[in-house]
């Protein structure tokens, strides 16, 4: 008799756990709207339906409408995605999963529209703990384009890794990694190096207090006054004739634009240099200098390899230095709400 009621127990049991689950996620949800209200963004979300017993607990969210007024003149930033999906296993109940469906659609403060889809988006993030954790994102086959096909970009994967950790400054800090290969750029633009970005690879840390959001420009304003910088542990990427691995440093200045120093190592140089002179990005005296530069820091190649040479790289006042040499002048950074 004890074998049936066991039997009949544990089903039950399993249930009532799963709806203990299901509705802390739904809590969970429905605070996560109301925190992005705090911080002054509108939410609208249609209602969920909830599913996955007994193995999980899968929230679905029909269509996500999110605005906030970040501070430029011309309007909101506006976030539209067709549909999520939350899931927690039952058995590890430690890790969020959310995949998005169909589109997500973003409308810039000056109304320009841009689509992204993809054949399958997901993001882990860890449940347990605000500073320790590793959150995870993994896109396959990602496409975006305006939403008036001026222009369209593709790639065949892109990945990213996000893990918060304790500083012994007191605040947190986010460690990353980004990678991403066959981007394919914009057909019509201006691509010196080609329209094909063969990898990219970035792996680092964001150091500095995170404040509550407001504006951008207060953000980046108040995480600069609190020591924040980047630190760009590798940097690697194969475009055209060029091969890059960089590390660096960097900041904001009083202005709020980046500044700071590193070092790459570069190949393919040659050619990538004489693209860019041609293609207006470099002054051509500055491509000359360069060129002549590196050709005697270069070592010698080995067999049919290009050659390769590292050099020191700095920037201040929006403006590109290989050992003291101005290189390229970058366009300024305008934060809105600035």
């Amino acid at each position: 008799m004890w074998l049936v009621a066991s039997a009949l127990a544990l089903p039950a049991a399993d249930f009532v756990y799963w709806r203990w689950a299901a509705n802390s996620l739904t809590c969970g949800i429905e605070t996560w709207s109301e925190d992005r209200r705090a911080e002054g963004w509108q939410v609208e979300t249609e209602p969920v339906t909830v599913g996955g017993w007994p193995n999980e607990v899968r929230v679905r969210i029909p269509s996500i409408r999110m605005a906030h007024s970040i501070g430029g003149p011309a309007g909101d930033l506006r976030i539209a995605i067709d549909g999520a999906t939350v899931a927690l296993a039952l058995w590890h109940p430690t890790a969020l999963s959310v995949a998005l469906d169909g589109a997500q659609r973003i409308t810039l403060p000056d109304r320009r529209a841009v689509v992204i889809r993809e054949d399958r988006l997901v993001a882990d993030m860890p449940l347990i703990g605000k500073v320790a954790g590793v959150a995870t994102l993994h896109a396959q086959n990602p496409r975006m384009a305006a939403a008036d096909d001026a222009w369209s970009s593709a790639a065949d994967d892109i990945f990213a890794q996000v893990s918060m950790v304790g500083t012994e400054q007191g605040h947190p800090a986010a460690d990353f990694t980004v990678t991403a290969s066959a981007i394919v750029l914009p057909a019509g633009g201006k691509w010196p190096l080609g329209n094909l970005i063969r990898d990219i690879a970035v792996s680092g840390r964001v150091d500095g207090p995170f404040p509550p959001f407001r504006t951008a420009a207060a953000w980046v304003r108040d995480w600069r006054d609190g020591g924040g910088s980047l630190v760009v542990k590798e940097a690697m990427i194969a475009w055209g004739p060029l091969a890059m691995n960089a590390t660096a440093t960097i900041a904001l200045d009083d202005q709020l634009q980046p500044m700071g120093s590193g070092s790459a190592k570069v190949s393919g140089f040659m050619e990538a240099l004489d693209r860019l002179s041609a293609a207006g990005v470099l002054t051509r005296s500055a491509a000359t200098v360069a060129k002549a530069m590196l050709s005697l820091l270069a070592g010698t190649a080995v067999g049919d390899a290009p050659a390769e040479v590292e050099v020191p790289l700095s920037l201040q006042y929006r403006t590109l230095s290989m050992r003291q040499v101005p290189l390229l002048r970058l366009s300024e950074l305008d934060w809105p709400g600035l």
